[in-house]
């Protein structure tokens, strides 16, 4: 259970503050990380998944988990090679191409998730798809 939250902790990573060099901030992770599976727990509620549809959502996490979890580990690897070059004020050019890369992970987790959630909608009826869609809207408004 801990690997999944800490994997969905990844997908907002993204909208961390940088730091003086470029680096990102230390943030308390266990609450972001709980946050997170609060609101995907909350979002699965608010759209009343019937017992198939649990079961598939269950597949389609499982899934999702097992190919984010090793982009997580390259990440979480690309992320301290950044954080350890900023400590010892390594040239900005080496650490802007390591944010890139640290960016392209990022870029590729977020497209994996994408992908799961395409593959989640297909379990979903019209209406439930018309909730999702309103629920992402009312997130989208708040992150404003």
């Amino acid at each position: 259970m801990k690997k999944i939250i800490l994997i969905l902790n990844l997908i907002l990573i993204g909208n961390l503050a940088l730091a003086d060099c470029g680096c990102y901030k230390q943030t308390k992770c266990l609450d972001l990380v709980t946050s997170m599976y609060n609101e995907r727990a909350t979002l699965y509620n608010v759209l009343n998944l019937s017992s198939d549809q649990q079961k598939c959502k269950d597949v389609i996490d499982k899934k999702r988990y097992e190919e984010l979890g090793e982009q997580f580990r390259q990440y979480e690897q690309e992320k301290y090679v950044l954080n350890r070059m900023c400590e010892h004020q390594a040239s900005s050019q080496a650490v802007k191409k390591q944010e890139r890369v640290v960016k392209n992970i990022e870029k590729c987790m977020k497209k994996t998730g994408d992908k799961y959630d395409k593959e989640f909608k297909l379990v979903l009826n019209s209406e439930q798809r018309s909730k999702l869609k309103s629920v992402r809207k009312m997130q989208k408004k708040e992150n404003r």
